[in-house]
């Protein structure tokens, strides 16, 4: 249920008609890498997110998931 719930959030966070389904698709994917606790997933995802911080629409969006990417990998380590 928890992990749903993220997703729903997440996929309102990003909406740009620019590369939509790619960022969505990425976002998605670094859900399901936080919650499984795959760290190497969640660098990768980092990284395929790059291409995107330009994009007026949904920059600042992306900018944020690749921070939460960096943290929940951090914080994953932790545990």
């Amino acid at each position: 249920m928890r992990f749903q719930l993220a997703l729903a959030l997440a996929s309102l966070l990003v909406t740009s008609a620019t590369g939509q389904d790619s960022v969505n698709d990425l976002v998605k994917k670094i859900v399901r890498a936080d919650y499984e606790g795959d760290r190497a997933a969640l660098q990768n995802l980092y990284g395929a997110l790059a291409p995107y911080t330009n994009d007026q629409a949904n920059g600042a969006n992306v900018q944020y998931w690749r921070g939460f990417a960096l943290w929940r990998r951090a914080i994953n380590g932790f545990n």
